[in-house]
């Protein structure tokens, strides 16, 4: 995949937090992870975690050890000028579920900051009010009819709470995307995008234990190892929702399934950018 493709499919993953939190592959590596090479690995996410310390930040007790901090946040996106943003402009505290990377000059971020001058720490913004009469009437989306035209019962997790997550997500995104796209951007199309990335990283994680290879790998140590439980549970919901998406029949999700994240990717940023 090309640099510019990696950069969005990172920066993707951290706007929509899908899942309720980090895999538990990424939490295991960083647990057992000496503090030496952590601080190594991870100096962008030390330095913010660090000047939030600093700066007293409003912060849950448990995120004053970095570790922690790092499991729950997960890594920064590639790139500059990124922050860790507040996802709730009332309560306006640093907690698990409640943060995610965004870009400093992104309007909606809500980070703390210092002034460099005064030396003081405080919000970048003063709490957003709704205007006392609005100016326009909100475009009212039936949630249940998108899903149900997309036969989302066949391809969603049976469970009710990542059921949850996963339309609070479709609903945040959507909200980012361009009228002439809202058609086209389906919850199936959000579903096969989240999960391809999700295939691509247990992939990965099985080649690298010697797992993928049918030729070389033992069926019977891989049949019960715990990445390839889970990568079969989304390779099976993925075929299900890939054929309700006509325009991206023609990959297999086993042979081209690097390709296919491209597209998405592509067809993704198109959606939200124009």
């Amino acid at each position: 995949m090309s640099a510019a493709g990696e950069m969005a499919a990172k920066t993707m993953r951290a706007a929509i937090a899908v899942a309720a939190g980090p895999s538990p592959a990424w939490a295991k590596r960083i647990r057992e992870m000496p503090q030496a090479e952590l601080f190594a690995k991870y100096p962008r996410e030390a330095k913010i975690h660090r000047e939030l310390i600093i700066a007293r930040a409003p912060m849950a007790s448990t995120w004053r050890q970095f570790r922690q901090f790092l499991i729950d946040v997960g890594a920064c996106p590639e790139g500059d000028n990124w922050v860790l943003s507040c996802k709730d402009d009332r309560r306006r505290v640093y907690e698990p579920r409640k943060v995610a990377w965004a870009k400093a000059d992104d309007p909606s971020a809500l980070y703390w900051t210092e002034n460099k001058t005064t030396k003081d720490a405080n919000w970048n913004r003063l709490p957003q009010v709704a205007p006392a009469v609005p100016t326009m009437k909100p475009v009212v989306v039936d949630e249940a009819q998108l899903f149900a035209a997309d036969g989302a019962q066949h391809w969603l997790p049976p469970d009710k709470d990542k059921q949850e997550l996963f339309k609070k997500a479709f609903r945040a995104w959507r909200a980012q995307v361009k009228p002439q796209y809202k058609k086209a951007a389906t919850p199936a199309f959000l579903f096969l995008y989240t999960t391809a990335l999700v295939l691509r990283d247990l992939r990965n994680e099985l080649d690298a234990a010697g797992l993928w290879n049918l030729h070389s790998a033992r069926q019977s140590v891989r049949d019960t190892h715990p990445t390839w439980i889970k990568y079969c549970e989304h390779i099976g919901r993925a075929q299900v929702v890939l054929a309700k998406l006509p325009q991206f029949a023609d990959y297999s999700l086993f042979t081209d399934l690097d390709s296919l994240i491209e597209r998405l990717i592509r067809t993704e940023k198109r959606y939200r950018l124009g």
